[in-house]
């Protein structure tokens, strides 16, 4: 670090200061979008590298962040037409972008199950392969390998586990509360008495 802090102009910073960097032992493009520079790197070699580099780092980096945005739109945009609690990503976001736009192609068929307070978890990596309902956490588990119509079938035999409290609720239907419990609930919210 003290190299580059005494030699930051003579390595012109302000040309790759907003790209990732990573040390390590040596020079690398083995991370794509980041510059891998190592630890006791000298000002001639960090130039060379950056006059080789710097261009295509520069285009992973950007391509990166496009990936990213249309990942982070895609899920914000099914969560929102379904209603849902969370769109979670586990595994690869890479392998994201094509289970997600196929969910958006079907977002109108699948709103038709209520999906308030359900948490969406689209995997891209190995440990699931099936689709599958977790009741207890109200997670909805759906591998990259989905096909809409498996999707729509699966949801239709499990419909009533999609309702909160599980089972006991059609899709705009009031929770129903106990004449006890709605006792408690009226007395929090009366006023405290002043002193």
């Amino acid at each position: 670090m003290r190299t580059l802090t005494h030699n930051i102009i003579d390595i012109s910073f302000t040309m790759w200061y907003d790209l990732p960097i990573v040390f390590g032992t040596q020079y690398s493009r083995a991370l794509k979008g980041h510059l891998m520079i190592p630890y006791d790197f000298t000002p001639e070699e960090l130039r060379l590298y950056l006059s080789n580099n710097i261009s295509a780092v520069r285009a992973e980096y950007q391509a990166i962040q496009r990936h990213a945005k249309e990942i982070a739109d895609n899920k914000e945009s099914l969560q929102r037409k379904l209603d849902a609690s969370d769109v979670s990503i586990w595994g690869s976001m890479q392998g994201a972008v094509n289970p997600l736009a196929r969910l958006l192609s079907i977002a109108d068929k699948l709103r038709q199950f209520d999906w308030s307070g359900t948490n969406v978890v689209v995997l891209t990596g190995k440990p699931r392969d099936k689709l599958e309902l977790d009741p207890s956490l109200k997670r909805l588990y759906i591998p990259r390998t989905f096909d809409s119509v498996g999707l729509l079938s699966f949801l239709e035999k499990e419909q009533k586990k999609l309702t909160w409290p599980w089972g006991t609720q059609k899709k705009g239907e009031q929770v129903p509360v106990s004449k006890k419990k709605q006792e408690v609930l009226d007395d929090d919210l009366d006023p405290l008495p002043l002193p």
